[in-house]
């Protein structure tokens, strides 16, 4: 299968470079990143995995140099920007093209169907762990699973193959019909621990070292959920607040992407993680101060240094 991954960092090159060991898949790794895009032409992809290193070779260019259509397209860009680097690597999308997303946030799927019918898209959530450890060079260490599902009914078939395709390349992965619910409570998970590390400078074991902070996630997960439940989706409170309760002990010095990107004085997500669900509370007529007051502190922060 002719493979195109649109954004190749550190989950990009995970998924391209395990499906570009399969001898049937032909990956071509997509980045605007021009020493990673060398690097991965010239040398390969470096992977380091706990079963040691491996050199992978791979084609890799930059987006807009983008020439042939891809049987499946994976799209892995920083949710803001899902709606550019699609257009910038149009050519790599075809009417018949199907595109799967692992994106955090709310609103992709949306951006995704101006370039492909609804049907063609499959979107879901990852665990998978991957670190981007310099240009041309990943690690993965310990493992995760994938959840995938159809934007649409009609499109089920599409993801049991792109499900098939991940699982004979040792990406576990699975199948969800509600696929929808599992997007919602990562965006809970992501918008508790992602912001208050973001606004507070704390790795997400400070974070559970404190009543306060535990309480402040508790809120978020509950305002982010609520919303979920009013548009229908089966979103479990208990459930996703576990998840999250599980990373605040076990996560100590972990910094998720939103402080990584604050502490490197980046554009954050929180306008499709955080301020997404609170996008979402305000056109449902709900409040969700908590949310709400978290994802203005993101913006403020982030405001001083991209002004």
């Amino acid at each position: 299968m002719k493979i195109a991954v649109i954004g190749s960092g550190a989950m990009g090159c995970l998924f391209g470079g395990k499906l570009q060991l399969q001898p049937e898949n032909d990956v071509t790794l997509l980045d605007a990143w021009p020493a990673h895009v060398e690097q991965l032409s010239r040398h390969g992809l470096t992977m380091g995995t706990d079963d040691g290193e491996v050199v992978i070779p791979i084609k890799a260019t930059l987006p807009a140099e983008a020439r042939e259509a891809a049987d499946l397209v994976i799209v892995f860009t920083k949710s803001m920007h899902t709606a550019s680097a699609l257009e910038t690597a149009k050519a790599a999308i075809g009417p018949d093209s199907m595109v799967l997303t692992l994106q955090n946030g709310l609103g992709n799927i949306e951006k995704i169907a101006q370039h492909v019918p609804m049907a063609n898209i499959v979107a879901g959530v990852t665990t998978m762990p991957s670190d981007l450890a310099g240009p041309g060079r990943i690690n993965s260490h310990g493992v995760g699973k994938t959840t995938i599902g159809s934007a649409l009914p009609e499109g089920a078939g599409r993801a049991k193959i792109v499900a098939d395709l991940l699982n004979r390349a040792g990406l576990e992965t699975i199948v969800c019909e509600d696929i929808l619910s599992r997007i919602w409570g990562k965006v809970a998970f992501n918008s508790a621990l992602n912001t208050l590390c973001a606004v507070t400078g704390l790795p997400v074991g400070g974070i559970g070292q404190c009543e306060t902070g535990r309480s402040l996630a508790r809120k978020v997960v509950e305002e982010v959920v609520s919303v979920a439940q009013r548009k229908g989706l089966s979103v479990d409170l208990e459930e996703n607040w576990a998840m999250v309760a599980k990373a605040l002990d076990e996560h100590g010095s972990h910094k998720p992407s939103m402080l990584q990107d604050i502490l490197s004085k980046r554009e954050t997500e929180i306008d499709t993680i955080a301020g997404g669900a609170v996008a979402e509370a305000e056109a449902l007529g709900m409040a969700v101060p908590t949310t709400a007051v978290l994802a203005d502190l993101v913006r403020t922060i982030q405001h001083e240094y991209l002004k």
